[in-house]
């Protein structure tokens, strides 16, 4: 009991506890995991009790300006590879992975429903405009009509603007076959800027023809997941000050024995 009063008096004083978990995180939402299509071996071995709930945005950005430029498609099942892109952001990422954290590892998993390798295909961030997939059309991110704020840098907005800027990274997976496959992406460095304060903003994908399971799919163990394996940032030594009030503490401690 002695060791223990010593340690709560430490953890009062200097503010010092048990760091945070390092480790291997799904974040998707559901409960499930289907093996299959990682390319870390950490992650291959991942199962549910590395599930970390958090919210989920995907949605397709339609191609048909015409017709579908204000459509929103927050609430589809599966999403179809032939309308422009498809946007995917994990919610709350900075608060399972706390901030400074090193991330050895992390990638995006992608669930195909049919479909092809024909057409062009990758993965790249949305660097401009923060989104959900509630409000985001193919013309602007968010729910105001007839604004051209679009997708481009703030600056010069473009209506019209594709969602990300740059060229795509082809995925890491092999891309071949037809019917239902993993498509996986390395996206470490993207969750380590994160992690280091940048916004979350997500990625845009194209994959060719085929079609990607959603959040909102009943097929739970189908749904994008984001694995990332991670080490928390290493916790400040403590102030001198710190160490003379722990120092009082334990005169005490002693004294109240004696």
């Amino acid at each position: 009991m002695k060791y223990v009063g010593l340690a709560l008096a430490a953890t009062m004083i200097l503010g010092v506890g048990p760091a945070a978990d390092a480790g291997v995180v799904a974040l998707k939402e559901g409960s499930l995991l289907t093996a299959g299509g990682a390319l870390a071996p950490q992650f291959a071995a991942a199962t549910a009790a590395n599930i970390v709930n958090v919210p989920v945005y995907d949605t397709i950005m339609h191609g048909n300006l015409a017709a579908k430029n204000n459509t929103t498609f927050g609430s589809a099942i599966t999403l179809d590879a032939g309308q422009f892109r498809m946007l995917f952001r994990f919610d709350s990422l900075t608060s399972v992975v706390p901030a400074g954290s090193t991330v050895n590892k992390a990638e995006l998993r992608l669930r195909t429903t049919n479909g092809n390798n024909s057409g062009g295909s990758g993965v790249g961030p949305i660097l401009y405009h923060i989104w959900n997939d509630v409000e985001a059309t193919r013309s602007a991110p968010d729910d105001i009509p007839n604004v051209p704020d679009g997708w481009g840098p703030p600056a010069s907005p473009s209506y019209f603007t594709a969602v990300d800027h740059g060229p795509l990274s082809p995925f890491d997976s092999g891309f071949s076959g037809a019917g239902q496959i993993w498509l996986v992406e390395d996206v470490t460095a993207d969750v380590q800027a994160i992690v280091g304060g940048s916004p979350n903003r997500g990625w845009a994908v194209e994959t060719g023809n085929y079609g990607v399971y959603a959040t909102e799919h009943a097929s739970d163990g189908l749904r994008p997941v984001l694995f990332i394996d991670y080490e928390p940032a290493a916790r400040p030594v403590p102030e001198p000050a710190g160490l003379s009030l722990l120092g009082l503490a334990l005169l005490g401690l002693k004294k109240k024995r004696s």
